[in-house]
């Protein structure tokens, strides 16, 4: 059977936006996770759901390991057969705030969410800090 070549497509990121994801990726990954700090983080996570290089920044990014990832899209099962609650945006926000504080910024994460809404007023893509 033939692949789709769709899945297998890269994710296509401007110069700026593959540095930033670069330099995090270099930073905290194999480091300890944020949200089990058990394991070593293998997998950086979009705080709000990426849609566009200015997802890519690092005030949106988290450095999980593949488990909590896993827990983040849905619940999991141990290997003792207990369910494991889901990880909400609150953890995973509380966690980029006291791993990564300088980098932590609750208004840029709020325009990601509304980027729509702040569109449609300002009609300008930019964060105005």
């Amino acid at each position: 059977m033939k692949r789709s070549p769709i899945k297998h497509r890269k994710t296509k990121r401007k110069p700026k936006a593959r540095k930033q994801f670069k330099e995090f990726k270099a930073l905290w990954l194999r480091s300890t996770c944020w949200l089990c700090e058990r394991r070593l983080a293998v997998d950086p996570h979009h705080i709000v759901n990426r849609k566009g290089d200015a997802w890519d920044d690092p005030r949106n990014l988290t450095a999980l390991c593949r488990s909590c990832h896993d827990r983040i899209e849905g619940d999991q099962i141990d290997i003792t057969g207990r369910r494991l609650r889901q990880w909400t945006n609150e953890d995973v926000e509380r966690a980029k705030q006291r791993w990564d504080p300088g980098n932590y910024d609750p208004a840029y994460l709020n325009y990601l969410r509304n980027w729509e809404k702040n569109y449609r007023d300002t009609g300008r893509m930019e964060y105005q800090e």
